[in-house]
């Protein structure tokens, strides 16, 4: 029994591994449930998929956060969808905006 369940343990870290870099989470999860500790190597020498991190982006555009939601705008915004705020700070201050590429979108989700 416990050897059935750190098998299923295994293709779950596999599934969150490889879904983080833009795999598929369920098909890795198969594949750690067959492979056992094989499919945990594999799932962190995988490459990550370069087609995941542009569908983060809208159209390839920069993002920025909102100072008043701190929802994920674009760049060109000059108000925030959300939250109907326009791009200064509350309390009439300019607030330094900060502009988030793809790769740090990730870092942030992770």
């Amino acid at each position: 029994m416990d050897f059935l369940i750190t098998w299923v343990l295994i293709g779950l870290v596999s599934a969150i591994i490889a879904a983080r870099k833009g795999h598929s989470g369920c098909g890795w999860f198969v594949l750690g449930i067959l492979f056992g500790p094989f499919s945990l190597v594999f799932a962190l020498l995988v490459p990550k998929n370069p087609a995941f991190s542009s569908k983060l982006t809208i159209q390839g555009k920069a993002r920025r956060t909102c100072p008043h939601c701190a929802e994920m705008i674009r760049s060109e915004a000059v108000r925030c969808s959300y939250c109907g705020e326009y791009g200064t700070a509350r309390g009439g201050k300019k607030k330094s905006i900060i502009v988030v590429r793809a790769s740090e979108i990730m870092a942030v989700i992770r």
